[in-house]
């Protein structure tokens, strides 16, 4: 099974809150690859001209559409799916 793609960067609120919100659920976290765009620029390339986000977090799930910024309900239904 393909992993959920979850860009992110240190220091984000939104991305910490996005992860509690799936730690919440008890959701297993080693079905997401985490992905640091301000370490990786070949990733923040990806989210920014590739995919159009101008922020973090990006959510990337097999399945799914891509979405920026903290949504809990997507998020719910993402793990729900997995």
């Amino acid at each position: 099974m393909e992993k959920i793609k979850f860009y992110t960067k240190d220091n984000c609120r939104q991305c910490k809150m996005s992860i509690m919100v799936l730690k919440g659920m008890n959701f297993d976290m080693d079905k997401i690859d985490f992905i640091y765009v301000d370490q990786d620029e070949k990733a923040l390339r990806m989210v920014k001209e590739v995919m159009g986000f101008k922020g973090v977090p990006v959510i990337d799930a097999p399945g799914f559409e891509a979405f920026q910024g903290f949504s809990p309900d997507k998020l719910r239904k993402i793990a729900a799916s997995f």
